[in-house]
């Protein structure tokens, strides 16, 4: 019998958290699950409903009272979790089909190197109507300028094994944008990604979403555009998560790749990278709108 450690970070989730817990209460495994928590400060009923699940849930915690934001608080879960043969992430305000830990770990289990499952979902609104049976209609291109550029797998849809954690724990990485994301490019270096194009969990869209911008009103659209692009920690982020890719990472890439991120730091500065960058055959993503916001910033040169 194997052990999967569950990340959630919660934050003021009492609309939804409770469907979400008990997705996790009624996953079909005989493995033991231990849900490890890291609450953002929240000032509603969430720590209630994480006490009324506490004796049917094996859940321990985080204490401390920082409010971090969704990417600095699961990266403060991944870098304090207890030791575990799998991780997952979760978010609050979706829902698990009850077979999705087991399909991941079936196709995980006897992989010796670093390996991540991820896949497709389902939308559902406020009210858990299914508004689209498929968020992707395409399958994910799995190439690290890809991934910078849009990364594909949503942090809830993942399932790794401890090889994940260990070697992203042993980086001592500096600059966070996303810990989807982060996992995602630095795997892809050295280990194995499988994505799954069948839903196994329903994502929840609303106006309270901290990165999706379905369910949000164009004035909401438009702030959320702005901090990706000119927020404190976001101005300049892909020059400076590019920088640390390849510090990281650079005796594992290859030549095409490394030369791609040398290109993208320059950027800022050389028109003439800018057009190599537009122009490369990497830039490309199945996220139209993602690879829009990419070739514009890095023609204004906000990369």
């Amino acid at each position: 019998m194997k052990k999967i450690v569950i990340l959630l970070s919660t934050y003021n989730g009492e609309k939804y958290l409770d469907a979400q817990l008990e997705s996790i209460y009624k996953q079909k495994t005989a493995n033991n699950i231990e849900l490890f928590v890291r609450d953002d400060g929240s000032v509603d009923s969430t720590k209630i409903i994480l006490n009324k699940w506490e004796k049917s849930l094996n859940i321990s915690y985080i204490h401390d009272s920082q409010s971090l934001g969704a990417s600095k608080s699961f990266w403060k879960l991944i870098l304090n979790a207890p030791e575990a043969d799998f991780y997952a992430f979760i978010d609050q305000d979706d829902v698990w089909d009850n077979d999705k830990l087991e399909t991941a770990l079936q196709e995980i289990k006897n992989n010796d190197e670093p390996t991540i499952w991820f896949s497709n979902c389902r939308i559902i609104d406020k009210n858990g109507v299914v508004v689209n049976e498929q968020l992707r209609k395409e399958n994910p291109i799995l190439t690290i300028p890809s991934q910078l550029i849009c990364g594909s797998a949503q942090g809830c849809s993942m399932v790794f094994n401890k090889k994940v954690i260990n070697y992203i724990r042993n980086k001592e990485i500096e600059y966070i944008p996303m810990h989807d994301i982060v996992l995602m490019i630095y795997i892809l270096s050295i280990g194995k990604i499988i994505y799954d194009s069948k839903p196994y969990f329903s994502y929840r869209v609303h106006e309270n979403n901290v990165v999706a911008k379905q369910g949000k009103n164009i004035i909401k659209k438009i702030l959320s555009t702005i901090n990706l692009w000119f927020g404190r920690n976001n101005i300049n982020s892909i020059s400076k998560f590019s920088f640390h890719i390849l510090k990281d990472n650079f005796n594992n890439m290859d030549e095409i790749t490394i030369d791609y991120l040398k290109t993208l730091l320059r950027c800022k500065k050389s028109f003439i990278c800018r057009m190599k960058i537009l122009n490369n055959p990497l830039t490309i993503s199945t996220n139209k709108r993602g690879l829009k916001s990419f070739k514009l910033r890095v023609f204004l040169g906000i990369i």
